[in-house]
């Protein structure tokens, strides 16, 4: 058996599983009438090793499917596609949809002007090398 195959945590379910009834408000008696409510039953489990399950099948819990760690690796297992390869365009700007670079600058703004305001935010984020004599004074 795979070593990244885990049977559990597993989910057991019941056939006769009820879910819960929410008792009705009485507007004449101010109060909540019990007997048209009414808790679940049989709700789902989760066992965590075989003893677990065991108990739990005893009372009429079932699996909801089969345990297959062949079929486990193999869906692990498939092939990556060949073919493939990764596709810039197109591509979401914003809210809008471009299918090239040069949609995308226009989209942004001129090459230039983009490439001259990333220039200034560097230009205005730069630290300056700290003078000694200046900060001695």
């Amino acid at each position: 058996m795979n070593a990244h195959f885990q049977e559990y945590p597993k989910v057991l379910s019941h056939p006769a599983e009820a879910p819960a009834v929410v008792s009705q408000w009485n507007e004449q008696m101010q109060r909540h009438v019990p007997e048209h409510g009414m808790p679940a039953k049989f709700q789902p489990v989760t066992v965590h090793n075989r003893d677990q399950e065991e108990e739990y099948l005893a009372k009429g819990y079932q699996a909801s499917g089969r345990s297959d760690p062949n079929a486990y690796e193999k869906a692990r297992a498939s092939v990556e596609p060949t073919d493939y390869s990764f596709q810039e365009y197109p591509k979401w700007v914003g809210d809008k949809i471009v299918n090239s670079r040069e949609e995308e600058d226009m989209l942004i703004g001129n090459v230039a002007d983009a490439s001259s305001a990333k220039k200034s935010v560097k230009e205005r984020t730069r630290v300056a090398p700290a003078d000694p004599v200046a900060v001695a004074a």
